[in-house]
């Protein structure tokens, strides 16, 4: 596997985390920032 490969796969690994990321915010406010808000 080259590094081209590798780099395009880490992008989305992390584009795919930022979604999830967003969409649990929208479901449980605070959670991702851990400020306590529920």
């Amino acid at each position: 596997m080259g590094a081209n490969d590798y780099f395009t796969l880490m992008q989305q690994i992390s584009r795919r985390t930022l979604v999830l990321a967003s969409y649990a915010e929208k479901k449980m406010p605070g959670v991702i920032q851990g400020n306590g808000r529920t």
